[in-house]
C-alpha cells in the first residue's frame, strides 16, 4: 500500500512538474498561492509540484505538501483521501509531530478532526488558519451543516487577525466567504468554484424554498414598516409572523423575534443567523431599521457594520431579489452616515425613520429616565430578590424546561413577569452558545466538577457532554456530564469568551464596537446567570463589568438586570 501511495504522488509530481526546476523556491510558492486565491485547483497542484526540489527550507516543503493535500481535496475526486495518504507516507518523519503532518492525515482520514483541533491550538496562527481550512473543505464533503461550517469559518477569522498581510495563510481570506456563501445561498451558478465545492450546494427542495422566499418577504414588509417610523405595526406584525415558524431556531424566527421587539443585543442575534448570507443580508438591514428605531441618535458605527456587512455579502446574493431590493437603499443610507446625518443628504423619498431622527437635532426622541445599574449598592440589590424569584428553576446543567418556567411565571405578580421573561431568554440560551464558541476555541483552564478541579483543555462540547484533555500526551480525553460541574465553572467559561474576544484584532467584517458589543453581552449573560442563582454580588458585578466594556449599553443593561 505504501508504494502504491508513492505511485500516486510520483505520478502527481512527473506530470505536474515542469522540466527544468525553478531554483527560487519563492516564485513558484507565489505562483501556488494565486493559483488557490483564483480557484484554479489544477494550477495550485501544479505549481505545487514545482516546489518538490532539494533545496527548498523545511518551512517552505511543509507548506508544499499541505498545499497538494488541499488542492487534491479541492479537485472533489472519490480518491482525494487516498492521494493524501500517499503525501504522508512521503512526508519526511521529522516533521511527524508538527501541524502539517496533522493536516495532511487529517484530510487523508487518519487524525480524527477533535486531535487536529488539539494540535492546531497550539499551533502559530498561520498553522491554525490553514487546518480550519482543511476542517472547512472536511466538512463539506461530509455534507456538515451550516451552522457547523460556519463555526469553522469562523474559527479562520480568528486566526488570521493576528497574521501580517503577507502571510501565506490569507490566501483563503478569500475563498472562505465565496464557499461559504455559495454552499447555503440557495441561488446563482457555479462560477469560478473549486470542483468540490460546486458539487456539494444542498439542492433546496422548490417547496422549501417557496417557504424561504415567503419569510424573507415578511421580514422585508416589516422592517419597511420601522422605516416608515411605524415601530409599534412592526413589532406586531413581527410577532404574528413568528408564531408561524415552529422552530425557534430557525434563522428566520430569530430575526422575526428581534423585529418583534424582544430585548436582544445584534451581536447575539447575528452569531445565530450568521451561517446563512441571505438571512445574514436581511439580519442586518433589520439591525439598521430597529436600531434606528430604537436609538436617542443615530450611532454611526452600528449604522456603518450594518452597511458594510449587507454590501460584503451583497456579491454573493445579487441574484437574490429579497437581498436586491436594498442594494440602493443601503447606497443612499452610506451617503447619509458620511454626511453626518445631515438633512439635506436625506434624499427625498428615503424612510420617514431617517428624517425622524433628524428632528430638532435629537433624534426626534426625549431621552426617559431610567435607574442606573452601576449606583445600585450591593445590598440594594439583594434587598428582597430571594423572596420574590424563591421558585425559579436551577438546572446546574441548563436544560431549562419552558413548562416548569411558565408554572413559575404563573406564580409571579404581573408587574414582575415582563423582566423574569427576558432574564430567562437570556440564560435560556448560555449553554448553546457556550458549545458553539468552544466549537472554535478551546478552553484551556480546565474544568471544575463537584469533585473539584480537573487541569486540561476542554476541546469540545455539545448538549450532553464536555470533553477534557489532561495533557498532549493524553490519548483520549475524558467525558463529563454538564450537571457534574460546578457552578463555578460558568463564570469561568464566561469570562475567558469575553477577554478573549476582546483580546483578538478585528478581523473582516467584525469591528472594535461590535467586539465590545460582544464582550459586553457575554458579561451581561454571566450577570443575569448568577442573579438567577442567586449569586447577587457577582451578578452586581458583571453588571458592571458589561457597562465598563460597552457603555452604550447602560440603558439596556440596567433594564435586564433591574426589576
Amino acid at each position: 500500500m505504501r508504494l502504491f501511495h508513492f505511485y500516486i504522488c510520483f505520478l502527481t509530481m512527473f506530470f505536474c512538474m515542469p522540466r527544468v526546476i525553478c531554483a527560487d523556491a519563492d516564485a513558484p510558492l507565489k505562483a501556488a498561492l494565486d493559483s488557490a486565491a483564483k480557484g484554479d485547483v489544477s494550477g495550485l497542484i501544479s505549481r505545487s509540484g514545482e516546489l518538490f526540489a532539494d533545496d527548498i527550507d523545511d518551512q517552505t516543503m511543509q507548506k508544499v505538501y499541505v498545499l497538494l493535500a488541499l488542492g487534491y481535496t479541492l479537485e472533489g475526486n472519490d480518491d482525494a483521501a487516498e492521494r493524501c495518504a500517499g503525501l504522508l507516507d512521503l512526508f519526511p518523519e521529522e516533521f511527524d509531530s508538527t501541524p502539517s503532518a496533522a493536516i495532511i492525515g487529517f484530510l487523508a482520514g487518519k487524525v480524527k478532526e477533535k486531535d487536529l483541533v488539539v494540535k492546531a491550538s497550539s499551533a502559530p496562527d498561520d498553522w491554525r488558519a490553514v487546518a480550519s481550512v482543511a476542517r472547512y473543505l472536511d466538512g463539506v464533503r461530509s455534507k456538515k451543516g451550516i451552522r457547523e461550517l460556519y463555526s469553522v469559518t469562523q474559527g479562520y477569522k480568528d486566526a488570521i487577525a493576528r497574521l501580517p498581510l503577507d502571510s501565506w495563510a490569507l490566501v483563503w481570506d478569500k475563498r472562505l466567504p465565496k464557499w461559504h456563501g455559495y454552499i447555503q445561498a440557495g441561488r446563482g451558478e457555479a462560477e469560478d468554484l473549486e470542483p468540490l465545492i460546486a458539487a456539494n450546494r444542498p439542492a433546496m427542495p422548490k417547496e422549501q424554498q417557496d417557504d424561504s422566499d415567503k419569510h424573507a418577504a415578511t421580514i422585508n414588509a416589516i422592517i419597511s414598516l420601522y422605516l416608515q417610523n411605524e415601530p409599534e405595526k412592526a413589532k406586531k406584525s413581527a410577532m404574528a409572523a413568528k408564531a408561524a415558524i415552529a422552530s425557534k431556531d430557525d434563522p428566520f424566527h430569530v430575526i422575526l423575534d428581534y423585529l418583534s421587539g424582544t430585548p436582544m443585543e445584534p451581536a447575539l442575534m447575528a452569531e445565530t443567523i450568521s451561517g446563512s448570507a441571505v438571512n445574514w443580508a436581511l439580519g442586518t438591514v433589520a439591525v439598521f431599521a430597529r436600531s434606528l428605531s430604537d436609538s436617542e441618535k443615530p450611532d454611526k458605527q452600528k449604522l456603518y457594520f450594518c452597511i458594510d456587512n449587507f454590501e460584503a455579502n451583497f456579491t454573493l446574493l445579487s441574484k437574490n431579489p429579497e437581498v436586491a431590493q436594498w442594494k440602493q437603499s443601503v447606497e443612499k443610507w452610506r451617503k447619509w452616515c458620511d454626511s453626518g446625518f445631515k438633512a439635506d443628504a436625506c434624499v427625498s423619498g428615503e424612510p420617514l425613520l431617517l428624517a425622524r431622527s433628524l428632528k430638532a437635532g435629537d433624534g426626534g426622541k426625549r431621552r426617559e429616565d431610567f435607574k442606573d445599574i452601576t449606583t445600585v449598592l450591593p445590598d440594594e440589590f439583594k434587598e428582597g430578590r430571594s423572596e420574590r424569584y424563591a421558585g425559579r428553576p436551577k438546572p446546574i446543567s441548563l436544560d431549562f424546561d419552558d413548562k416548569a418556567f411558565e408554572q413559575y411565571l404563573s406564580s409571579l405578580p404581573e408587574n414582575l413577569r415582563e423582566g423574569e421573561k427576558l432574564r430567562y431568554s437570556i440564560i435560556k440560551g448560555l449553554k448553546h452558545h457556550m458549545i458553539l464558541v468552544m466549537e472554535r476555541t478551546p478552553f484551556p483552564n480546565g474544568l471544575i466538577t463537584k469533585r473539584g478541579k480537573r487541569n486540561g483543555v476542554v476541546y469540545m462540547a455539545n448538549v450532553n457532554v464536555l470533553r477534557l484533555k489532561r495533557s498532549q500526551k493524553s490519548k483520549k480525553g475524558e467525558s463529563y456530564k454538564w450537571e457534574d460541574l460546578s457552578f463555578r465553572q460558568y463564570p469561568a467559561f464566561i469570562e475567558y469568551f469575553a477577554k478573549r474576544r476582546l483580546a483578538v484584532s478585528g478581523a473582516g467584517q467584525v469591528s472594535r464596537e461590535e467586539q465590545m458589543q460582544g464582550a459586553a453581552n457575554e458579561y451581561l449573560g454571566l450577570a443575569v446567570l448568577c442573579d438567577w442563582f442567586g449569586q447577587y454580588e457577582d451578578a452586581l458585578k458583571y453588571a458592571n463589568e458589561a457597562v465598563n466594556t460597552h457603555p452604550d449599553s447602560i440603558k439596556n443593561i440596567s433594564r435586564i438586570m433591574l426589576d
